[in-house]
């Protein structure tokens, strides 16, 4: 299976885009978490891999890993906040860099989780566009703790409606973006 190939290579980056795994593929490729040891980049985008998928991914082992595409184009089988809530819990992935849940509604819950995550301290790059949320309700998710110090971020597609009331002081997780974007507001 192509998990023993990556243990027995020492498989540094996987393609598996447009493959239809589902959450049972994405099940079985991770069915042997230690494998996955020197992966440092997965692009499982497109695969529609759900809740399950991701409950999956986060269980293996990859403490390598620095890039991960899990977006969306089908509105089936997407992640909602579990998965980012999923993905902030995943001590696996401390070594994250890049994180790419673009149109996935994990909604302000799932984003918060990631910016507020204890486990992926390292992540720099975060794009969630589509995410189903307003900037406003995103502040509110938010907690006191300090946030993951991004300087990349995608927030395209939020809902502007209530930004008129919203206090930009209190969206402490902008402090060290230094890309932003926030194409298509509502």
């Amino acid at each position: 299976t192509l998990a023993r190939l990556a243990s027995r290579r020492a498989l540094r980056s996987l393609d598996v885009k447009y493959n239809d795994l589902g959450p049972k593929g994405t099940g079985a490729l991770f069915e042997s978490p230690d494998d996955w040891r020197a992966l440092r980049v997965l692009d499982i985008s497109a695969n529609e891999i759900g809740d399950e998928g991701v409950d999956a991914l986060t269980r293996a082992s990859l403490g390598e890993l620095r890039w991960l595409n899990i977006s969306s184009n089908d509105p089936k089988r997407q992640l909602g906040p579990a998965a980012g809530r999923a993905l902030a819990q995943a001590p696996a992935l401390a070594r994250l860099e890049t994180l790419i849940l673009h149109g996935h509604p994990l909604g302000a819950e799932g984003v918060a989780a990631l910016l507020h995550s204890p486990c992926l301290r390292g992540l720099r790059r975060l794009n969630v566009g589509f995410a189903e949320t307003s900037l406003a309700a995103l502040v509110a998710h938010l907690g006191a703790d300090e946030p993951v110090p991004l300087v990349e971020l995608n927030l395209g597609n939020l809902d502007a409606s209530d930004t008129k009331r919203l206090d930009l002081k209190k969206a402490r997780f902008l402090r060290t973006v230094r890309v932003l974007n926030l194409d298509s507001l509502d």
